[in-house]
């Protein structure tokens, strides 16, 4: 029986990049909404920020 490493499992880049799923909108309205400015600010962040110890130097990011 042949052996597969697939595991069935999906790898997505924007999972290694630590980016969000930003959902398409129709209106300004709901651009400002928190389920799209969420994805969208958390996307805007340097990646070296997303991708260490978050709490620490997100202090250090907004201090600055």
């Amino acid at each position: 029986m042949p052996t597969s490493s697939h595991d069935g499992r999906c790898h997505l880049r924007s999972a290694v990049s630590g980016q969000l799923a930003v959902p398409r909108t129709t209106t300004n309205y709901a651009d400002r909404s928190f389920t799209v400015s969420g994805p969208a600010v958390w996307n805007s962040l340097p990646a070296a920020l997303r991708l260490s110890v978050f709490r620490r130097r997100l202090k250090t990011f907004l201090m600055a």
